[in-house]
């Protein structure tokens, strides 16, 4: 079974990891450094562990679709799959809702100590991701990988959730910073710049 991406999907998802990778960059350059590994008052990951998450993240994603994709079973996609396409943008992008614990390999571990390096890991995965949505002939819309919160993705919708998932993530980065800096504006001594 031999059927690429026709070329309105194409076009979608690389305009969507297009636009995300733009948004992802600025809001990461946006971050001041003192924040960068600075923990919001209300807890949670900082600024820089969000960023490393979605680098992780974008590291691990082609690697499932190339290793694994093509060896789940074939079928032929239902229109109750299909109504997935809009529904992930959407619900993934959003900040309200479930929310699933990242699994242990996307866990970040402050491994990138600012912004640049960060956004350099990032730029190549994106890339890769760009380059596979724009050029693949694998019939990815025949064959899925269970997802923890949606169930099985086909390859299609799995690449318009890495991008949504970034766009998820600039929401968090943003509400961090923003925490911080009221926090910081209030007591300066409560934010401290991170070691190193």
């Amino acid at each position: 079974m031999s059927h690429p991406l026709s070329e309105l999907e194409r076009r979608t998802v690389v305009n969507q990891l297009e636009h995300s990778l733009e948004d992802f960059v600025k809001c990461v350059q946006s971050v001041p450094h003192a924040l960068w590994f600075a923990v919001p008052p209300a807890g949670g990951w900082s600024p820089g562990e969000i960023a490393e998450h979605v680098v992780l993240t974008e590291a691990r994603l082609l690697t499932y679709l190339r290793g694994r994709l093509l060896k789940s079973p074939a079928r032929i996609p239902d229109e109750a799959v299909l109504k997935l396409d809009a529904i992930i943008p959407d619900r993934v992008s959003r900040r309200s809702g479930r929310r699933l614990d990242a699994p242990e390999p996307v866990q970040p571990t402050r491994r990138w100590p600012d912004a640049a390096t960060a956004l350099a890991e990032f730029r190549i995965y994106r890339r890769q991701a760009i380059e596979y949505a724009a050029t693949t002939v694998d019939p990815v819309r025949f064959h899925t990988l269970p997802h923890p919160g949606f169930g099985e993705l086909d390859g299609y919708q799995w690449l318009l959730f890495v991008a949504a998932h970034s766009s998820r993530h600039v929401l968090q980065i943003e509400e961090a910073v923003a925490a911080l800096s009221e926090a910081e504006r209030r007591d300066p001594v409560t934010v401290k710049e991170p070691a190193g």
